[in-house]
């Protein structure tokens, strides 16, 4: 049996399985989910309580080759890379389990842990406090769950509408009109905020160094400059693209050019 509150170690089998099957009944309205995602996930958890992490790195992978994630699932992945040793591969996992769920406090403390088997150590600037809170106003709900409570609002809104208009005299309408108006706001304040999480899931401006050495360039073209060096694990934002080359940039400002090839997108 796994401890939920010690480092690298999953919770019980039964109650990542739970979240993975959560995760795929959402994800089964927009796709039709295959059974074998399910197997391969309890195989990886089995394999995971064997101590055979390559094995159950495999099962893991192969369930998102069928398109399925979920943070527990990542959250999983990046606990077999590090009992690997690969620890950019379990950075990478940590990163994009946090993207899914920015609240998942294992995911975070794990990833802390990968980072200090890495070389660079960039200090990230201070968070602007107010834009800290509306992160952590965003983090509260997924993208899912604001089109749930904006689908709940709307049909309360309507419904208290009708109930209004035909159970209820006209003056007490005037007096409680204001409740289908509110409910019409959260309604559409939440479609709102549904549709900027996802987007901001969907952008994948950051990525993660997998080359044990990069050598960060002037411009994009192998010839140029040498500006400084990178390590495997190390977290960049991407800037921008062209062709084989990506501008990037690394918390402590400095920027330059690298090959796609050696990192991976969050």
């Amino acid at each position: 049996m796994y401890t939920y509150n010690l480092p690298l170690k999953m919770r019980s089998a039964s109650l990542y399985t739970l979240l993975f099957i959560l995760s795929v009944f959402f994800l089964s309205a927009a796709r039709a989910a295959t059974p074998e995602a399910l197997l391969h996930f309890q195989r990886g958890n089995a394999y995971y309580e064997r101590a055979r992490f390559d094995s159950a790195a495999l099962e893991y992978e192969a369930v998102l080759a069928d398109s399925l994630c979920s943070d527990a699932l990542y959250y999983n992945l990046g606990n077999a890379y590090y009992r690997m040793q690969q620890y950019p591969l379990a950075i990478l996992s940590y990163e994009r389990a946090l993207k899914l769920n920015p609240n998942n406090e294992n995911a975070e403390f794990n990833l802390t842990l990968a980072r200090t088997f890495t070389v660079d150590k960039i200090e990230s600037p201070e968070v602007f406090p107010l834009r800290k809170a509306w992160n952590n106003f965003l983090n509260v709900f997924g993208a899912t769950t604001w089109t749930i409570i904006a689908f709940v609002a709307l049909v309360l809104s309507l419904l208290s509408v009708l109930f209004f208009r035909f159970l209820v005299s006209r003056d007490l309408l005037r007096r409680l009109l204001f409740v289908p108006i509110v409910m019409g706001v959260i309604a559409l304040t939440s479609v709102v905020l549904s549709l900027y999480t996802q987007a901001r899931y969907d952008t994948r401006d950051t990525a993660i160094i997998m080359k044990s050495v990069v050598s960060v360039k002037s411009s994009p073209d192998a010839g140029a400059k040498d500006l400084f060096i990178l390590h495997a694990g190390t977290k960049v934002n991407v800037l921008q693209q062209i062709g084989d080359w990506y501008e990037v940039s690394i918390a402590n400002g400095k920027q330059g050019w690298i090959e796609t090839t050696i990192v991976q997108r969050i």
